[in-house]
């Protein structure tokens, strides 16, 4: 199955898919093309995803966006800190394939 946009777009969000490999990257994305919503990992390459949101939630551009992370199950202290900042979170499965 396909994924279609369409519905979000008439209700007048915008539809993109953009990453960024690292903290200060997602920032710039972030301050030219404020996101509706944020899919975050909780373990980023350069650092915490917690960190990156708690600076993404200052900026006024991306403030009001909510934010969804993903995360290892392996790792509770992710969902301990995701309710603490009343973040959505979603695991995922573990890379043991």
């Amino acid at each position: 199955m396909r994924w279609q946009p369409g519905p979000f777009q008439q209700v007048g969000a915008r539809v993109g898919a953009d990453s960024a490999p690292a903290h200060a990257a997602a920032l710039a994305q972030a301050a030219v093309a404020p996101p509706d919503l944020l899919l975050l990992d909780a373990q980023l390459i350069d650092g915490s995803g917690f960190d990156l949101a708690r600076r993404l939630k200052a900026m006024a551009q991306t403030s009001p966006a909510p934010i969804i992370f993903l995360a290892d199950p392996g790792h509770p202290e992710h969902l301990v800190q995701a309710l603490e900042c009343r973040y959505l979170i979603e695991e995922r499965p573990r890379g043991d394939a």
